[in-house]
């Protein structure tokens, strides 16, 4: 058994974006273990594709007394956030691995990332910037407000080992996901995310990975030159360890991520090949069979019309919504 686990945690919906992050990461770690944390509960709706040397747990087995209470707050997107850091407890607690990585199932590794473990040996977590240079004044999208409301670190991936300090570290982050994982940037509220703004002020053993080949995607484009040589991708004549696809739709494939309007893929050749490669390989693995299927735990909403709309708008900076009267 290896003393490296590798976790990823999404619903039925990306399932497919799973099962391409999973295959990429072990074609470049054939020695850690690997497990799948599904938001979800196969059954009629839809059955859980074979995915070869992964272990698929559902968010039901990791026994959280209060699951259900997130259930009924909770966005699917915004439960799957706060699912991931009781499923890092979870690991912690029931697993003998010493070392553990975290990554979104819309990310996509080209290299090995092993070098993980070694800032572990004298950190407890590591975690990546969105950028580590100025955005273009240009009036494009991403702004740097947008990263400062997201949080200025990204929480797609995280590279953590078991000791007492990383215990402390997600005892306090878990202390905010009962209810506290939400979108709202009115409020500044952006999930699990923003939480790690605080995290290298709060605590010590905080590793920030300033690598420009890794958590490469379309909020650091501008400082990052994404080529194609051969058969192999680089970042600024470097080797692209892994990509960050988030916010690209296979099916808009002329549309690098529905979050930026700064760049086209007319004048990013590297990215239109590598999303080509992407969407070849999301459709392999079932990307429209899997995209459709609502989360069994998504809420149901009604939209309010009327004076509903009027009364919500300005309940809504309290987080309360009126579905009926």
């Amino acid at each position: 058994m290896s003393d490296t686990l590798l976790y990823t945690v999404c619903s039925a919906n990306n399932l497919a974006h799973a099962k391409t992050m999973l295959d990429s990461f072990r074609a470049h770690h054939a020695d850690i273990d690997i497990f799948l944390v599904l938001v979800d509960e196969p059954g009629e709706h839809f059955v859980l594709p074979s995915l070869e040397g992964v272990t698929i747990i559902t968010a039901k087995e990791l026994r959280l007394p209060f699951f259900n209470n997130l259930v009924s707050k909770y966005t699917t997107i915004e439960l799957n956030c706060a699912i991931k850091i009781f499923a890092a407890q979870f690991f912690l607690n029931e697993f003998p691995h010493t070392n553990f990585y975290y990554l979104d199932a819309d990310i996509l590794i080209l290299d090995s990332i092993a070098e993980v473990n070694t800032f572990l040996l004298t950190n407890s977590i590591v975690i990546t910037p969105h950028i580590i240079s100025a955005l273009p004044a240009d009036n494009a999208m991403p702004f740097e407000r947008d990263i400062l409301r997201s949080g200025i670190y990204n929480a797609g991936f995280m590279g953590f080992k078991k000791d007492e300090n990383v215990i402390k570290i997600f005892e306090w982050w878990a202390s905010h996901m009962h209810q506290e994982c939400y979108y709202n940037f009115a409020e500044g509220m952006g999930v699990d995310q923003i939480w790690l703004n605080l995290l290298p002020i709060l605590f010590e053993g905080v590793y920030i990975w300033n690598d420009v080949t890794v958590n490469v995607a379309y909020w650091n484009m501008h400082e990052r030159n994404l080529t194609l040589v051969g058969s192999k991708y680089f970042v600024n004549e470097l080797p692209l360890k892994f990509v960050h696809i988030s916010g690209f739709n296979p099916l808009k494939p002329d549309q690098i991520s529905k979050h930026q309007n700064r760049y086209t893929l007319a004048e990013e050749p590297g990215w239109a090949h590598l999303l080509s490669y992407y969407t070849s390989l999301l459709m392999a693995n079932g990307f429209e069979k899997y995209y459709v299927i609502p989360c069994f735990y998504a809420k149901k909403v009604k939209k309010s019309i009327g004076i509903m709309r009027l009364v919500n708008s300005i309940l809504r900076p309290l987080r309360v919504k009126i579905t009926d009267i």
